[in-house]
């Protein structure tokens, strides 16, 4: 089914024409708009909250490219027929755009494990971190979510911590955004950030009850930039200029995605766990010539083995035996193990049955 953009959510068209009995939905951008390809695929075809029930795919597409489909189908004994293909989009350069939040224990999680293959991947892949920043009615009768007194810009607390509030999660997104643009070259990669965010989670953890310099907030913050050679003063006055400030939120709040971690590859909505192996076999995918990095990280685990060994010179034969030789090692002492207990343990019951006996016999003694 072919549709045009507007009037109602994405959600609700596709929804409609899946009951329709459409296989797929293609959404023509609006007739007054002007964006081009490149634009329309950093577009969200988000849900509404209202998109579980659907199982039909969708597109987005711009008005060129749908006015000639329209052309086509309106057209007198004319047949349009269009093919959706759903494989990772290739480029020179790959896209990364990444939803997070600081407050994840996930989201941290998966920049400490992603950080190594981020940087072996270097000017072949262009990173945009996002983070999710929402609005309240009010700041003040919501605790401490919001970093602002009107409640435009909030995040959410982390589960089960006691001293870390959604007002300190929003401060360290702003900083982490400060700190990449900062420290980002002309070839995409802002090792400065990398190194921070790689030991965050380990060095200023989010359920930590210990000192301030060494659990989640400014005072570890700063501790750890430092330590990385981050221009602390320079991450302080960005992230504390409030209409600097505003500005960013505003754009983490306008570029919101399906979902609070999320992750989006060329253009194209990744779908599964956000882990760092599987995240950097999707992303060497969507290269049209696959950088020599990628034949490394995405290297076959048998072939790695191979490549250890060889390496230290060991081969499968001597492995093997080894294994069995200490296998057969640790079976004699088990059993040594066991024989010993069983004498201790007799010994034991027959000193207490003979200390049971006496006492026994002592007691007639006296009796008598």
């Amino acid at each position: 089914v072919l549709v045009r953009r507007g009037g109602c959510s994405f959600v609700t068209k596709v929804k409609v024409a899946q009951q329709k009995g459409a296989h797929a939905v293609i959404i023509v951008d609006k007739e007054d708009s002007d964006l081009k390809p490149h634009d329309i695929r950093r577009i969200i075809v988000a849900d509404d909250g209202f998109g579980k029930a659907i199982d039909i795919p969708s597109v987005l597409i711009t008005r060129a490219e749908g006015q000639r489909l329209i052309s086509a189908a309106t057209e007198e004994h004319s047949e349009a027929i269009v093919e959706l293909a759903w494989d990772v989009p290739t480029d020179h350069v790959v896209l990364v755009d990444l939803w997070m939040t600081t407050g994840s224990l996930e989201s941290l999680k998966f920049l400490k494990e992603w950080a190594a293959s981020r940087k072996a991947l270097n000017t072949a892949i262009k990173f945009v971190p996002h983070y999710d920043v929402f609005g309240m009615e009010s700041g003040k009768e919501h605790g401490e979510l919001c970093w602002d007194e009107e409640g435009n810009y909030c995040a959410q607390r982390p589960d089960g911590s006691r001293l870390v509030t959604g007002k300190m999660v929003v401060e360290e997104d702003l900083r982490q955004l400060c700190i990449h643009e900062k420290y980002l070259k002309e070839v995409e990669y802002a090792q400065q950030y990398w190194d921070y965010v790689s030991i965050l989670l380990d060095e200023c953890p989010l359920h930590s009850d210990g000192p301030e310099d060494h659990r989640f907030g400014k005072a570890c913050s700063e501790r750890l930039m430092r330590q990385v050679g981050i221009d602390t003063q320079a991450i302080e006055d960005c992230a504390t200029d409030t209409e600097l400030a505003k500005t960013k939120l505003n754009e983490q709040r306008m570029n919101t995605a399906w979902s609070t971690r999320a992750l989006r590859i060329n253009g194209w909505r990744y779908v599964g766990a956000l882990d760092a192996d599987l995240v950097t076999r999707a992303i060497c995918q969507g290269f049209i010539h696959t950088p020599a990095a990628c034949k490394t990280l995405t290297a076959p685990i048998m072939s790695t083995l191979k490549d250890i060994q060889s390496s230290s010179g060991v081969g499968w034969g001597s492995f093997i035996t080894s294994l069995m030789v200490i296998s057969c090692l640790a079976f004699v002492a088990l059993m040594f193990y066991k024989r010993s207990l069983q004498q201790h343990m007799h010994s034991a019951l027959r000193e207490e049955v003979m200390l049971e006996v006496q006492a026994q016999m002592q007691q007639y003694k006296q009796l008598s």
